[in-house]
């Protein structure tokens, strides 16, 4: 009953398509939408106006480089191979039980695989024979990165909180009341 009344429907969410790519958007780019909430049809506006600069920029961009990065790293005979292997079963396994309704697919229930995931991805893309376009696709991702932080007004920085702030208040003021 208690788990219940604290986790509510917030914990268990409707698993979709669009599940596992909220899970890369959030790992591989600056735009968070999976931290703490679903989306239901978080995708559609994006493409229902046809072109749109921020997903092709700040969302589409940076997974495309990161997956070349793995993909890369993945094809290289040594032991990345076996790093992203098992990032990608924890991330195989969260996906086959939020399919089953177990769990929802949420970035937060999926960051123990995301190391992996970035290190394969920049060893990946450090292997890039051209140096000039390795440089060029990890100086892309800071960069966006950076800017979305800096700029953005729907940056995490700038994200309000609603979690735990309004208790910390209570009980903030119940310390000055008990002061006074």
């Amino acid at each position: 009953m208690m788990s219940g009344s604290i986790a509510g429907s917030f914990w268990w969410v409707k698993f979709g398509i669009a599940s596992p790519v909220l899970v890369l958007q959030d790992w591989f780019t600056p735009v968070l939408v999976n931290l703490r909430s679903h989306p239901t049809n978080y995708y559609d506006p994006l493409f229902s106006g046809g072109f749109s600069l921020l997903f092709t920029l700040f969302i589409f961009l940076p997974i495309i480089i990161y997956l070349t990065g793995i993909i890369k790293a993945v094809f290289q005979k040594n032991f990345s191979g076996i790093i992203f292997l098992v990032g990608f079963a924890y991330l195989f396994t969260e996906i086959i039980l939020a399919s089953q309704g177990k769990l929802g697919l949420m970035t937060r229930y999926t960051l123990i695989a995301l190391p992996s995931a970035i290190i394969t991805a920049g060893y990946g893309l450090s292997k890039i024979k051209n140096k000039s376009l390795s440089v060029a696709l990890i100086s892309t991702i800071t960069g966006l990165s950076l800017f979305w932080l800096v700029f953005s007004p729907m940056s995490a920085p700038k994200m309000t909180r609603d979690g735990y702030h309004k208790y910390i208040v209570e009980v903030e003021n119940f310390i000055l009341l008990q002061m006074i």
